[in-house]
């Protein structure tokens, strides 16, 4: 068995030997993920760049990676990837293809966007295993151990995990922000079953209140005091959305998504009390367009 580092030694080796290989732009290396990978970037790729012997030693080189327990992505403009790794060229196991987070518009408009070819070793339930022992372990981890561990709670019985106060909701974003910030975490992710939630709420991108029990049971709350209830949406209004990854039988969060009223678009009230404390109530309260999205971000 072959170690990492000796792995991307040979590798800053042979890639001199492609007739083009300043078209690898960058190489960066990550021992601190689930898996230890290898990141190449390249500029644009056409046909007859590299030739069958070039990309038949980079198809070795993938499949030595994956066989020693490491990981590989490529990044770069999808017409390139996909001329230089072929189905009839790439790993034996194949990539997890995916829109880099970085290049994705609000419009969705991308002709050819960039994006990440990512080979894994290990079968997709070993890799969803490894997955959660290290969220769990990041958890208590988050910043270096400069922010406080963050313990996880069923929003309501038999419901999914999620924090249990606004704070830890805050530092949840971290967490998901530098976790799922790197391609073998979210590669992993796009296999899961995947469901989401409205989990509190709050203005200016601020989850300021957990909806424990679920939206239900937070809106029964405001029912029993209609005008206190209109008081805080007005005070707060916005939302926080998370999407969950149901992983061995636990749903844990692996993004937030949240908005807020932005200037020039306001919340819309025309409410009213009658038969002892009910409240009917019209809340224009959300945005078309997240404007923050913390975590893993499904290819749209």
């Amino acid at each position: 068995m072959a170690t990492f580092d000796e792995i991307v030694g040979r590798l800053e080796n042979f890639s001199f030997e492609f007739t083009n290989y300043d078209k690898i732009s960058d190489i960066h290396i990550d021992q601190t993920g689930i898996y230890k990978n290898i990141r190449i970037s390249l500029e644009e790729v056409f046909e007859g760049d590299f030739s069958e012997t070039e990309i038949r030693k980079l198809k070795d080189f993938i499949n030595e990676l994956v066989d020693n327990g490491f990981s590989i992505t490529f990044r770069g403009d999808q017409s390139s990837l996909s001329t230089l790794l072929k189905d009839d060229t790439v790993g034996d196991r194949g990539a997890v293809k995916q829109i880099n987070r970085g290049s994705i518009p609000r419009s969705y408009d991308m002709p050819n966007p960039t994006v990440e070819y990512v080979y894994l070793p290990d079968d997709i339930n070993v890799q969803k295993q490894k997955f959660l022992k290290r969220y769990k372990e990041e958890l208590k981890n988050i910043g270096g151990g400069v922010i406080d561990d963050i313990e996880l709670k069923p929003l309501y019985p038999g419901g999914p995990l999620f924090a249990k106060s606004a704070r830890d909701a805050e530092n949840l974003k971290i967490h998901l922000q530098n976790f799922l910030g790197k391609p073998v975490s979210n590669a992993i992710l796009r296999s899961a079953e995947l469901s989401s939630e409205i989990v509190g709420g709050g203005k200016k991108g601020k989850t300021k209140r957990i909806y424990k029990g679920g939206v239900p049971k937070y809106f029964s709350k405001i029912q029993q005091n209609p005008l206190d209830g209109m008081r805080k949406l007005q005070q707060n209004p916005g939302y926080t959305l998370a999407i969950f990854a149901n992983i061995d039988g636990e749903k844990i969060p692996v993004s937030l998504l949240y908005d807020y009223v932005n200037t020039g678009f306001d919340s819309y009230f025309d409410g009213y009390v009658r038969d002892g404390q009910r409240l009917n109530i019209v809340h224009n309260i959300l945005d078309t367009i997240p404007s923050n999205v913390k975590g893993f971000f499904p290819d749209p």
